[in-house]
């Protein structure tokens, strides 16, 4: 494979996952993806969502001739999940780490060009917001998960897209689920699925009324308790009992008191290294 044919490869759309983007270039370039590997000449990534820019996609991106602008919100969530071990968990694997997603079957339908966004790729990402329909783990006709880091396209024969199974050749957008009917629980879910991924876009979280910064680590660990959506309400007075309250206010002192000490820490030697300068 000669890098005249990297002519014309296709952009990554603003929330691809990196792994979406190397399957439709194995479908356009006519190869699979493990001699796309080739072409830049370094070992095949096992989960490139995981690895994000690493040097055999930053290389595959300049002889490519592509903005890496374009990637930086596959750069920035790679990024976060290398930082952050409960972030880590909530990746999508199957089996002996081969990485799946998940796929919202009517986003596949209504694609120009039928791609897997990154959001898919965690498990906290249940609901697609846009069509409030439950997120599918598997083919409906041969209950297979779809496998990223294989081509997609040369499994058994050609498929048009992205919006097909890899295994049986099943149209993807098959649905018999319409819409979920969602009760406030089930939206205050949904919306906060959203919370957490721009929390993990900007670096950060909010957590009402307190108006601090928290890291991606105590998101998560709120979220572990199953106390993140209870954080997130203007008030503590909502719908979770007493005990999840109590341990809610216990977890964010222990983390405010933590970071007063680490503060102080900071302070104190920045103070000693000013009195010998």
């Amino acid at each position: 494979m000669n890098s005249y044919r990297l002519f014309g490869v296709p952009k990554i759309f603003p929330t691809e996952a990196i792994s979406s983007w190397l399957q439709r270039i194995s479908q356009q370039q006519g190869v699979p993806i493990a001699r796309i590997y080739e072409l830049v000449k370094i070992k095949q990534s096992r989960d490139t969502d995981v690895d994000g820019l690493s040097a055999q996609i930053s290389n595959l991106i300049e002889m490519a001739k592509l903005n890496f602008d374009e990637f930086q919100v596959a750069k920035i969530v790679s990024k976060a999940i290398r930082k952050t071990p409960p972030l880590q968990k909530q990746v999508r694997l199957e089996g002996k780490k081969i990485p799946i997603t998940a796929f919202c079957s009517s986003c596949l339908k209504h694609d120009r060009v039928p791609y897997y966004r990154i959001e898919w790729r965690f498990h906290f990402w249940k609901i697609c917001p846009i069509h409030l329909e439950a997120m599918k783990t598997e083919c409906f006709c041969c209950k297979q998960r779809v496998v990223l880091n294989r081509s997609i396209l040369f499994s058994i024969s050609a498929v048009p897209n992205l919006a097909f199974c890899q295994f049986c050749k099943a149209d993807l957008t098959f649905s018999t689920v319409g819409p979920l009917q969602l009760n406030a629980r089930g939206m205050e879910k949904a919306v906060t699925q959203q919370n957490m991924m721009s929390g993990i876009l900007n670096g950060y979280c909010l957590i009402s009324p307190i108006t601090k910064k928290f890291s991606l680590h105590i998101m998560m660990r709120l979220y572990q308790l199953d106390l993140l959506f209870a954080a997130q309400r203007d008030d503590f007075s909502g719908n979770f009992n007493y005990e999840q309250r109590v341990a809610l206010l216990k977890f964010l002192e222990t983390i405010q008191t933590r970071t007063r000490e680490r503060e102080r820490l900071h302070e104190r030697a920045s103070q000693r290294w000013r009195g010998r300068s």
